[in-house]
């Protein structure tokens, strides 16, 4: 009875995460789609090439972002269905620790090896220097995006488990 009851828990928690992360996959996808639009109406397609060379470097942080934020609070999730609270906890902690260090290791790399990062993401030598004041920018917002959305995938899991 105890292991149908956890099972019950746990797999409405998958269900009522699952839904939210795919919209907000969506979403972003659908914001990558738009931001495209309207660059390329208004500011031309040459910064329309600048902003899609940063985007390998985008996917990777936000896979970094997705296993970390997502798989953390399936984690911290099955810990609550255990009704191990500290164990979730530890989860939480350990998941905002490594996406900071993470994120910073990535600023890091960025920022004391640009050319290598430049090399990579863009081959054109006419576009290189519009993508490398990009590319500094969007640097410095790695880590903040990277903890406001592995902390979101949290937040959502905590307020469902208090009305719980």
């Amino acid at each position: 009875m105890q292991y149908e009851r956890r099972f019950n828990l746990l797999n409405s928690k998958f269900k009522e995460l699952f839904i939210p992360t795919l919209l907000a996959a969506i979403a972003g996808n659908f914001a990558i789609l738009a931001d495209a639009l309207i660059i390329s109406a208004f500011l031309g397609p040459m910064n329309l090439s600048v902003i899609q060379s940063i985007e390998p470097l985008a996917q990777f942080v936000n896979m970094i972002y997705w296993i970390i934020g997502f798989g953390g609070t399936i984690l911290s999730t099955s810990a609550k269905a255990n009704f191990k609270d500290e164990n979730a906890n530890y989860i939480f902690t350990i998941s905002i620790i490594s996406i900071t260090i993470l994120s910073l290791l990535i600023v890091a790399l960025g920022l004391l090896f640009p050319d290598s990062f430049l090399d990579i993401l863009c081959n054109s030598n006419q576009l290189k220097p519009l993508v490398f004041e990009y590319f500094k920018f969007y640097l410095l917002a790695i880590p903040f995006i990277c903890y406001f959305i592995v902390l979101a995938y949290f937040i959502k899991t905590d307020i469902r488990s208090i009305a719980i």
